[in-house]
């Protein structure tokens, strides 16, 4: 009986490992290359994390960010175009640089957010929140379709913007298909363990 628990537990710190690193695989990575002044993803999920917004809703959205290729002072910023987030008030967005806060709610007199400059390459952990309480109306339904946020790299040819806009129809389902392997193993592992048990009894 005690080798059955110990198999039991040994399954499900596997299912929960395999949870955990599929978490992980989400943080998609974004890379400015100087050399060409274009951008690229690892997942489009920067913008699907935004889709189907509703009051109530608290997302956070970790991106790591990488300037490659760097010649001369580059300059990495977040830039808000959402009229819904400039508007509204009680709206809150909040954006991280390496765990410090850099942006704490909306200036409506600026419009750009300076997250780092750099001489040479560079990698930054960014975390993007949006909060928006339960007080806001419907207008709120309508962010996932607007360009809520852009990342611009300002260097010496000029400035380079990525557009953020939001998805409405996405499910992480997806992410978690990589579990089925492993819940159907430890369905078998019972069935042969409650096989042998009747045959104890």
């Amino acid at each position: 009986m005690k080798k059955i628990i110990l198999l039991l537990v040994s399954i499900i710190i596997c299912i929960t490992s395999m949870t955990d690193k599929i978490k992980a695989k989400d943080i998609p990575v974004v890379t400015f290359n100087g050399s060409t002044g274009e951008f690229s993803s690892t997942s489009d999920q920067i913008y699907t994390s935004f889709g189907n917004v509703v009051p109530g809703d608290r997302i956070e959205q970790d991106i790591t960010f990488k300037l490659k290729n760097i010649n001369g002072l580059t300059k990495l910023y977040i830039e808000i175009q959402n009229d819904t987030l400039n508007v509204n008030e009680n709206i809150k967005f909040k954006v991280y640089a390496d765990d410090k806060l850099i942006l704490d709610g909306i200036n409506k007199n600026l419009s750009s957010y300076l997250i780092c400059q750099s001489e040479t390459n560079k990698e930054i952990d960014i975390k993007v929140v949006l909060d928006v309480p339960t007080s806001v109306g419907n207008e709120i339904k309508n962010i996932s379709k607007e360009n809520i946020w852009n990342f611009v790299v300002e260097d010496d040819f000029g400035k380079h913007t990525m557009v953020i806009t939001g998805i409405d129809d996405y499910s992480e389902t997806y992410s978690y298909l990589y579990l089925v392997p492993c819940v159907c193993f430890a369905l078998f592992v019972l069935y042969v363990l409650s096989k042998k048990l009747k045959h104890i009894n």
